[in-house]
């Protein structure tokens, strides 16, 4: 075994190689040359044999490991997960191990609950430190998963001219649809996460409960109080993450939509020109100013001559521009503004449905703008709506929406009672 003191030795002189080597391959292979390229920049007055001498110390400590069947190399697992941690580098994760994590801590509450009604003290402080490790765990996915949503959003902002405004924003729809929307749902009030939350905080109150009434594990107490407390306080900082990251990709995520909206638009402007002409496009939209006659009736250097003498006493004519445009306008967006439909909304004193009465109200609007719409209304303090506890399957246009539609509290409340009823 590599004693530790030589290993943080040889970490602390290589350092900056290793910081190098986590920046450009963030886990992926690399060769031994490569790291000799690095050190030898990093050290242009070694010799040869040193660098090579240097590199290959750092495979001797186990800092890089050799792969299977190739003569490529990758950094420690460990040390990769510590310099990433140091550096800020974390890559974003999925929901779904943070799910997982969450299902095994239930699994070690229902065996802790097991333990304490058979009095084992050994498994009951086994499964207090297995539980204890997972919430650590938990608190520290959330905490890189921040941290990586972060370097997303600082990397879609980056001033990159050679990459599209589409490609620069991709990470950040892909972490907005496979960790922001899975996670809400997750720790939404009707989701499995804060039942299961629940469930685990009754267990280990029973158990406190049980300890205080018969006096039997009482030294396992203070270690069951302290669990508890820690599982509490990572369902509110697991919370107050998905809040900051949401805030983080929300405004890029919004952006986006606008530049597709006027990509959108511009696309059938430009299709437009391409079958009816530009001046056949363009001219609905246009304010007449004046007449083009001129341009073709002189025909002759006579009638060329007499018109410019005519100029001589030219005066402007007065033309007062229109302030709209009369007419129907074809290149406006068709979402309409959420003020107006707030206020319309306020004064439907019945709601059944908040997407259905979105639906009825506007049916020339695109569906995605549809549900940005029904989003922001459900979200609205001023709008006195929740959701039902129903799933519920709408068509809109082309596409299907399956979701606990938003209904005004009056309707909502009607809606549980009928359920009750029928139960």
């Amino acid at each position: 075994m590599i004693p530790a003191q030589r290993i943080i030795r040889t970490i602390s002189e290589h350092w900056r190689v290793i910081e190098l080597l986590v920046e450009r391959y963030s886990g992926l292979s690399f060769s031994l040359q490569d790291v000799q390229n690095l050190m030898a920049r990093r050290q242009p007055d070694w010799p040869s044999d040193k660098v090579y001498k240097e590199a290959f110390k750092l495979v001797q400590m186990e800092i890089l490991i050799p792969q299977a069947k190739s003569s490529h190399l990758q950094l420690n697992q460990g040390l990769l997960e510590f310099a990433q941690y140091l550096m800020h580098e974390q890559q974003l994760g999925l929901a779904q191990e943070i799910s997982l994590l969450i299902d095994n801590l239930k699994r070690l509450a229902d065996k802790l609950d097991t333990a304490l009604n058979l009095r084992d003290i050994d498994d009951t402080r086994r499964y207090c430190r297995q539980m204890d490790d997972r919430v650590r765990k938990i608190i520290k996915q959330f905490d890189n998963n921040e941290n990586a949503i972060f370097n997303i959003v600082e990397a879609a902002k980056a001033d990159i001219s050679s990459l599209s405004l589409q490609k620069r924003y991709k990470a950040v729809i892909e972490a907005f649809d496979e960790y922001i929307e899975p996670m809400l749902e997750m720790v939404d009030i009707n989701g499995g996460v804060k039942q299961t939350f629940d469930e685990i905080e009754i267990i280990l109150s029973n158990a406190i409960t049980r300890i205080e009434a018969t006096g039997l594990l009482a030294n396992e107490k203070e270690l069951i109080i302290q669990l508890r407390s820690r599982i509490l306080e990572m369902h509110g900082l697991s919370l107050a993450s998905l809040r900051r990251c949401a805030d983080l990709l929300m405004p890029l995520r919004e952006e986006l939509r606008k530049n597709t909206l006027l990509t959108q638009q511009v696309s059938e402007v430009l299709a437009r020109m391409r079958k009816k002409g530009i001046e056949h496009t363009l001219q609905p939209a246009a304010t007449h100013l004046s007449s083009d006659i001129q341009k073709s009736s002189l025909g002759s250097a006579n009638q060329i001559t007499a018109y410019m003498a005519e100029l001589v006493d030219y005066q402007d004519e007065q033309v007062e521009i229109p302030d709209e445009l009369e007419g129907e306008a074809q290149l406006l967006p068709t979402l309409p503004e959420f003020d107006f439909v707030l206020d319309q909304a306020r004064q439907t004193k019945q709601i059944d449905n908040v997407l259905s009465w979105l639906q009825r109200h506007y049916q020339n609007v695109a569906p995605e703008e549809l549900l940005y719409l029904y989003q922001k209304l459900a979200n609205s303090d001023e709008l006195n709506v929740a959701p039902s506890s129903e799933a519920q399957t709408i068509q809109i246009q082309d596409i299907k929406v399956t979701l606990h539609p938003y209904a005004s509290q009056y309707q909502t409340r009607k809606l549980f009672r009928n359920q009750n009823d029928a139960n």
